[in-house]
């Protein structure tokens, strides 16, 4: 079926709002950005804002869930189940983290400033941090089952989630200067050095 001009402009319009949302909690914070803020970067009324996309932390919700989308997980874990050998499973597991980091590395660290004294925040950031942790696992049990895992799963987890955390990116890309690319071969090389045979 058919979406009608009024949904079209109606998707349209969330798609600017989330935008606006996304570019000013990056730039200035969640806490400093009102729903007057974003209606007025997006162009539109702020009972529009409230209508099209909802409150601010409904706002915020939602772009945890586009980080997914836009980091591709899904495809990223479909690489993971399919991926032959030890080396290819870290691959796929680091080139999602390094897509999240990468595509959506303002909305992270947007809600990592805010975490600090929201609620809502803090809730979805930890949320994040949970997905994470929960794909690293799976990732070691990937590679207990490759047979080339050379160390308990806890600690293969543990050592994944380090590596591939946000904090690692900002430390490999913002304060050293490495590219992604180059982050990620390091990333990889590290995790293959100390969890495989």
């Amino acid at each position: 079926m058919m979406a009608t001009r009024r949904e079209l402009q109606a998707r349209s319009t969330r798609a600017d709002i989330m935008a606006s949302a996304r570019r000013l909690f990056a730039e200035r914070g969640f806490a400093a950005t009102s729903v007057a803020d974003i209606a007025r970067d997006a162009g539109v009324a702020v009972p529009t804002v409230y209508k099209s996309a909802g409150t601010k932390q409904a706002i915020l919700h939602a772009l945890v869930d586009a980080v997914d989308e836009e980091a591709g997980v899904l495809e990223g874990r479909a690489a993971i189940r399919a991926a032959e050998g030890p080396e290819a499973i870290l691959h796929a597991a680091v080139t999602i983290t390094r897509h999240m980091q990468e595509r959506c590395g303002d909305v992270i660290s947007g809600l990592a400033s805010a975490a600090a004294a929201h609620d809502d925040a803090r809730a979805a950031l930890a949320e994040g941090e949970r997905r994470h942790r929960e794909g690293m696992r799976t990732v070691a049990r990937r590679l207990k089952g490759s047979g080339a895992l050379r160390v308990p799963v806890n600690d293969a987890t543990a050592t994944i989630v380090l590596l591939t955390s946000r904090h690692a990116y900002a430390e490999l890309t913002q304060e050293l200067g490495l590219s992604f690319d180059r982050a990620q071969a390091w990333i990889e090389e590290r995790l293959a050095a100390l969890l495989l045979d």
